[in-house]
């Protein structure tokens, strides 16, 4: 009977732990495509907060190992948000990361994608 009371409560208070914050599936993308050297483009991602309790942190992101910005997030429990930064690329490819750290600096989840920046015509 106590084993049965025991997993009874576990099962209740799992749901509290389930989830944390994390990106929205396949959510980096850009302002438009294709992009063109020189051109300024919005680098976009969603996330949300699939825990029971707020949470604060910042969305980091990279351009391989180059941080183009960084954007405060604050999401109620079941929150979700959209966060964008301006990027100006160079030519070629681009493996675009954006981390969601918390407050206390440890990185919750990432998310990352490959884009391709074409070259000016001639």
């Amino acid at each position: 009977m106590q084993l049965k009371l025991v997993l009874a409560s576990l099962l209740l208070i799992t749901p509290l732990f389930a989830g944390a914050a994390g990106f929205a599936k396949e959510s980096l993308f850009l302002s438009r495509t294709p992009v063109t050297e020189g051109e300024t483009v919005f680098i976009h991602t969603v996330v949300r907060n699939d825990g029971a309790i707020a949470f604060s942190g910042e969305v980091v992101f990279k351009d391989g190992e180059t941080r183009v910005g960084t954007v405060a997030v604050n999401l109620p429990a079941g929150g979700a948000d959209a966060v964008s930064v301006s990027w100006q690329p160079t030519v070629g490819s681009h493996t675009v990361t954006a981390e969601l750290t918390a407050s206390d600096g440890t990185v919750s989840e990432s998310e990352s994608a490959t884009f391709v920046v074409n070259p000016k015509p001639s």
